[in-house]
């Protein structure tokens, strides 16, 4: 049996899809305050930790059930910034409207979550792999173009 602690503001979203998790990895979840224990066996086990996870950075059920798939992987990078910076630092990776983030997924078919003081990442692992080089190049300061050139580059190789 293992245990994931998630955000006390998204057990709603897990008590929700709890069942649904349990029908597409062959576990058992309970819930108990923000504490959610599973009981499975081994790659159902796993499985369902990860989609737990997923949902507690932010992700929809829906998104993080993509992490059933072979081909998918997670990366949750913290934000490596005090409180004035995490403000800036987050909008960067959002972008006006939502525009940067929605060109990093549609570069690399992946999904992207800012949640708190994470980013995450859900998508197929070179996608995961040039996701995460991008996020990190705006989080250390890079210009959005020199991001966005980097994703039309490595971007469509995926």
């Amino acid at each position: 049996m293992k245990s994931v602690l998630i955000p006390e503001d998204r057990v709603g979203v897990l008590r929700k899809a709890a069942k649904l998790i349990e029908r597409e990895t062959g576990v058992r979840i309970s819930l108990k305050d923000n504490e959610v224990f599973v009981e499975g066996e081994g790659l159902g086990e796993y499985l369902a930790e990860l989609v737990i996870r997923a949902i507690g950075r932010g992700f929809p059920p829906e998104t993080a059930l993509l992490l059933t798939e072979e081909r998918n992987a997670l990366e949750i990078l913290k934000i490596p910034a005090k409180n004035d910076s995490l403000v800036r630092i987050r909008s960067r990776l959002i972008g006006t409207r939502g525009k940067t983030r929605r060109i990093i997924e549609f570069h690399t078919g992946c999904k992207l979550s800012v949640y708190g003081k994470t980013v995450s990442i859900i998508g197929p692992y070179e996608g995961v792999r040039v996701a995460k080089r991008a996020v990190e190049m705006l989080i250390s300061g890079s210009p959005h173009g020199r991001v966005y050139s980097f994703l039309r580059k490595h971007g469509k190789s995926i």
